[in-house]
């Protein structure tokens, strides 16, 4: 599923538990941390991993402590994207 904003995205994480979410570090709407921040605050039964793309490496220890287990900087290449989906989801569907 994929989402435009921030808002739409919080609401299909609600109403589909995914197993991972994979966000864009600057949406219309909001920034990555704040939508992390609301994410973590969510009524999810379980908690989602949260990856961010972003253009800035120095995005990653602020996403991070936000609660981000990832972050995939732009440009970005098909081939490692695929390998930190999966790798991903294997590390926490084994929790």
């Amino acid at each position: 599923m994929m989402a435009d904003t921030g808002r739409e995205g919080l609401r299909h994480v609600a109403s589909l538990a995914p197993n991972l979410v994979l966000l864009d570090g600057q949406l219309l709407d909001c920034d990555a941390q704040t939508l992390i921040g609301l994410l973590k605050r969510s009524t999810l039964r379980f908690p989602t991993p949260v990856a961010v793309l972003s253009g800035d490496e120095g995005d990653r220890m602020r996403l991070v402590r936000a609660g981000a287990v990832s972050l995939l900087t732009k440009p970005l290449r098909l081939g490692e994207v695929e390998r930190s989906i999966m790798t991903l989801l294997d590390v926490f569907s084994a929790r």
